[in-house]
């Protein structure tokens, strides 16, 4: 392989799939990696202005290094289940903190606590 396909190829490589699909000054949550939340990420990007994307926006962390306000109310500590709630369910929750179906800004935390007895 000559050295300018091996350049292109490292090129190719090290850009990512959000970089080729995403605005440079938007930043993808970290644990956004199914196919169809890329595909809704695609389109708020698409759609939303950026100050939408930070007031309202599902798929960011940031607008241009400003946090979004969904990751700053997801960012901190996983939902806090009971004591004696499995591990299995305790994983589940750490695993998927910014998933949409599960991040309900706050009334999740709530809830878990009271109905996990």
């Amino acid at each position: 392989m000559s050295t300018l396909k091996v350049k292109a190829l490292t090129e190719i490589l090290s850009n990512g799939l959000n970089n080729v699909i995403f605005p440079s000054h938007l930043r993808v949550l970290p644990q956004v990696n199914e196919v169809y939340e890329l595909e809704l990420a695609y389109y708020e990007s698409q759609i939303l202005s950026d100050e939408e994307i930070l007031r309202n926006g599902a798929y960011f962390q940031s607008v241009n290094e400003q946090p979004t306000r969904h990751f700053l109310m997801c960012r901190g500590e996983p939902l806090r289940l009971a004591e004696h709630s499995s591990s299995r369910l305790k994983s589940f929750f750490q695993t998927n903190q910014f998933k949409t179906g599960y991040a309900t800004h706050g009334c999740s935390r709530i809830e878990a606590n009271s109905t996990h007895k």
